[in-house]
């Protein structure tokens, strides 16, 4: 039952992550120096990836809880990684809106793989998936960064660092009894 709540804290905790920002820069009169159409982009990719916690929470609670809406809550969280891609092919064009969708698809797939290993008790495939979900999201990171308004700078490559770190962190709040979120375990 501890490596489930583990898996449960580090799945909340990836889906968490903030989105690659970078502040805007005010010009000289005061206004910010973006344009609208990044402007655009921001807001709809916050609504996007909070879509994305709100579904990834969802699935998890349902899966754990072998409740029939699992299967459902995934098909929706797929169809988030769709529209996250379709929102990118807008500004980027088809190919980058493609290629984010498949690492993001990846991504969930292997979010299903951690909490299946998790329920099932067994800590080798789980690691396994863990190690794979850690490539599949320096993936993502990278990708991110090589579309200069999204992640400027290097701004991607600490989120893919950051499940480690807060996996570790989440542990030892499952350890205390603290949790992550609301979903219990």
């Amino acid at each position: 039952m501890k490596t489930l709540q583990s898996a449960v804290v580090v799945v909340c905790c990836l889906a968490l992550q903030p989105v690659a920002q970078t502040p805007s820069q005010p010009s000289a009169h005061g206004k910010s120096a973006e344009s609208p159409g990044v402007i655009a982009l921001k807001q709809d990719m916050r609504k996007l990836w909070t879509d994305h916690v709100v579904w990834t929470r969802d699935y998890i609670v349902a899966a754990i809880g072998d409740q029939p809406d699992a299967q459902a809550a995934a098909n929706r969280l797929m169809k988030n990684q769709e529209d996250i891609g379709n929102a990118i092919a807008i500004y980027y064009g088809a190919p980058a809106g493609q290629d984010l969708t498949i690492l993001l698809k990846e991504h969930i797939t292997i979010v299903v793989d951690v909490v299946k290993a998790a329920k099932a008790g067994d800590q080798a495939a789980q690691q396994q998936a863990e190690r794979q979900w850690q490539q599949n999201a320096t993936a993502i990171a990278d990708f991110l960064q090589g579309q200069s308004e999204l992640a400027p700078t290097d701004a991607g490559r600490p989120h893919a660092k950051a499940p480690v770190d807060d996996d570790q962190r989440g542990r030892g709040a499952v350890e205390q009894g603290l949790g992550c979120g609301r979903a219990r375990v």
